[in-house]
C-alpha cells in the first residue's frame, strides 16, 4: 500500500496545489530567496493574515499574482488578495 500524500496549501487562503479554480490549475510558490523581495511578500502576507508566521515551508498560490500564474519577471510580487 502506498503512503497517502498530504496536500500542500497556500499560507494565505485555502487553495491547494493542483486544485482547479475558474478553469486554471493552482500552483504553489515558495517565498523568494532574495531578502528584499521576500520582505515585501511577508509584509503583504501579514496585511491579509495578521497571525501569519513564515517558515521555510511557507508557499503562496498562483491566485495571488497578476494573471493568476504565479510570480513572473514582470510581476514578482503578490498583489491579489481576498476581501474580508
Amino acid at each position: 500500500m502506498s503512503p497517502k500524500k498530504s496536500r500542500k496549501y497556500c499560507c494565505i487562503c485555502s487553495h491547494y496545489r493542483e486544485e482547479m479554480v475558474d478553469g486554471k490549475v493552482i500552483s504553489l510558490h515558495r517565498y523568494p530567496a532574495n531578502v528584499a523581495i521576500r520582505r515585501i511578500w511577508l509584509q503583504r502576507s501579514r496585511l491579509v493574515r495578521k497571525d501569519f508566521v513564515y517558515t521555510a515551508n511557507s508557499q503562496m498560490c498562483s491566485q495571488h499574482f497578476v494573471n493568476f500564474n504565479g510570480p513572473s519577471k514582470d510581476h514578482p510580487l503578490p498583489s491579489v488578495f481576498p476581501n474580508k
